[in-house]
Order: structure tokens, then sequence, then C-alpha cells
């Protein structure tokens, strides 16, 4: 999200565009339709049930998919190939609704508005700007492709550097970083 709103104040980033402006293979997901904000609002009617209980939710095939647990016959390989393939099951706009899905999304949508990498984009425009010590980690599939709903690691001064980065409004001295 942070990512997203300083690709938003650099013009980068239209939070009103469809998703399929930046990552055009979701048209015939259920995220076509969908707009920036409505990821960024956790608001798609995307089908996608956070139901760690059940081995057949959509959380339970992305694990597969990303690497995370044992893929099955007819997984797709990697993160995004797998959000192309879920369905809608509501109206975009609704009301909130976790969906980590909404996350990987909103992160592959940031890849494209920039033509950057994750890791790139946190590293340029947060980490390095607010003075973090150490690196942090980022997690990937077996593609390649960063795991935004989740995947990172970072040493409790840094953590604690970037929430004083949220608490000051984004700023680091004079410097506006988000």
């Amino acid at each position: 999200g942070c990512v997203a709103g300083v690709l938003a104040e650099r013009g980068r980033l239209d939070p009103a565009a469809p998703v399929t402006t930046y990552v055009p293979e979701a048209g015939s997901s259920g995220y076509a339709g969908a707009t920036v904000r409505h990821l960024l609002d956790m608001r798609t009617g995307v089908a996608f049930r956070e139901t760690y209980a059940e081995l057949d939710a959509e959380v339970r095939v992305m694990e597969r998919s990303m690497g995370w647990r044992p893929a099955q016959p007819g997984d797709p390989a990697g993160a995004y190939p797998y959000l192309i393939t879920l369905g809608q099951a509501g109206p975009h706009g609704g009301e909130f609704t976790y969906r980590s899905a909404d996350s990987d999304m909103l992160g592959w949508v940031c890849e494209r508005a920039s033509g950057t990498r994750m890791a790139d984009l946190i590293s340029d425009r947060i980490w390095t700007p607010m003075g973090a010590e150490s690196d942090a980690d980022i997690t990937c599939d077996a593609m390649g492709s960063a795991i935004h709903d989740g995947g990172m690691s970072a040493t409790a001064r840094d953590l604690a550097r970037f929430g004083q980065l949220l608490l000051d409004d984004g700023r680091l001295d004079e410097l506006q970083v988000l």
C-alpha cells in the first residue's frame, strides 16, 4: 500500500484506473472491472476464500502455486499465473473483505506501473530513504515473483523505523518519504 501511494504521488499509478490497465492478463479473471482503489481497499468481488481450515479454499491453492505447499495436478506454477485463474464472487466496490490475493494483485500492479520489481521499489522508495540499517528479505515464488501479502522480513529496529515513519505522516526530518 505504501509503495502504491508513492507511485500514485509520482504519477506512475492511478488508483481510479482498472487493474487491467496495468495487468491486461487479468481481463478474463475476477479482477476484470476492478480498479486499483478496489485493491487498496480490499473491496474487490474476487472469489477468494481465506479459509485456512478448508484444503480446497483458494488461499490453499495459492500456497501450492507459490511453492509453500506441494503442488497438485492442475495448480498454476507461480502466484501471478494463479491470480488470473480467480473468478468473481460478487460486485467490485462492496464491503471490505480481507483477501490476501488482492495484496498480491496490487503488488503486481505496482511492478507493472513502475517497470520495477517490488524488492527494488521498496528498497529505492522506502527502505533506503528511511535510513534502514539492514536489508530486508522478501519471499518469492518459484518463478521469482515477490509474495506481496506477507512475505517480507526485517530487523526489529528497521520495522520500528518504518512504524515511526508512518506515525510521522511519512516524513523523515524534512524528507517526505511516503
